[in-house]
This record gives C-alpha cells, structure tokens and sequence, in this order.
C-alpha cells in the first residue's frame, strides 16, 4: 500500500496564494525558503512558551540556545545569530505570562494526522485541552493581527479543532490566537 500524501493547512495556504510557489517548496525540487529573521524569531519565541506551558519556566539564553539545536529549521544557525534570536525572543516570550492558560494544564505541541481521502493533514497545535486550541503568534505590528470575525473563520483553527475533536466533539470548541509583538 502507497505512503499516503502529506499536507499541512501552512501547504494549502501556499498553494491558494500562489500555485508555483507551491511546487517548488513541496513538489519534486523541494526548494525550501532558508527562512528570514522574522521567522526564526517567531519559532524561537513558539520554543521559549512551549518550555514555559510545559511547566519548565520561561528558559534561559543558554538553554534556548540548545534548544534551537533539535529544531531542523534553526539547527543550521550559527551560534551568535542562535544568541541574538534567544535574547529577543526571551524579551517577547516572558511578557503578559499571566494571560495564558496555567502552565501544566493542557497537551502542548500536540501532533495529529487527520486522514483526507488518499491525504493525511498534519496538524501541530501549540496548546490544546478539553474543548480549548490555543495558536501562539507572533507580529511586528498588531495591524496584522486577526479580528474575532476572522478567528472564526480561520481555516488553520477549525482544523486544529476538527483534528482535536472530531471523534469526541464537545459542545463547544474555544479557540484563541495569542499574539505577541516583535
């Protein structure tokens, strides 16, 4: 039987925006962008929160550096650029901590496959419990932030959800993107 086709909502997307972007990240070439500062921070930041939600504390430069080491898309970064992503992102990542869930509570970076016909959609959710999908993002400006009207109709979302929950669906599934400015 043939391996069934992976896809993520960040490939869809992609490839509703722009057909031959798409092909050449994910078709046969798999050119995959190097990735840009805006980028590694946001992951770097997404790194510092898990560590924080999984009830390890906010983590230090030194230890967010390592961290950044099992990570395939920042693994390849050199070790100054690895210490200047930390320390700003530390600066991000510990602001507002109190208005997150309570570190502990919930199933953090969860991995679900949905199976999609000859397709396999591959969710990873930032934070996740009974009813609850929570999405960590980061901006440089809250302009682009989603209004509620657009978080209810945000794709990636309902498909965390259905992921989630689609063999026991409670009665209602909160979602909630949680941005922080760069």
């Amino acid at each position: 039987m043939a391996e069934p086709i992976k896809v993520s909502v960040s490939q869809i997307r992609m490839f509703n925006r722009c057909e031959y972007n798409w092909w050449y990240t994910y078709g046969p070439m798999k050119r995959r962008s190097p990735g840009s500062d805006a980028t590694w921070l946001g992951s770097v930041v997404h790194l510092a929160l898990e560590e924080y939600m999984l009830g390890r504390g906010i983590p230090t430069p030194e230890k967010l550096s390592e961290l950044m080491l099992e990570d395939r898309n920042l693994k390849d970064l050199s070790e100054k650029k690895r210490t200047t992503l930390a320390r700003k992102a530390l600066k991000i990542s510990s602001v507002d901590l109190d208005k997150l869930p309570e570190p502990g509570t919930m199933e953090i970076e969860a991995s679900l496959d949905v199976p999609c016909g000859p397709a396999v959609m591959t969710c990873r959710i930032d934070m996740m419990s009974d009813g609850y999908i929570g999405d960590h993002k980061t901006t440089s400006n809250l302009s682009w932030a989603k209004s509620s009207v657009e978080v209810r109709h945000d794709v990636q979302l309902k498909t965390y959800a259905y992921a989630a929950f689609h063999k026991d669906p409670p009665k209602e599934v909160t979602v909630e993107l949680l941005y922080r400015t760069t």
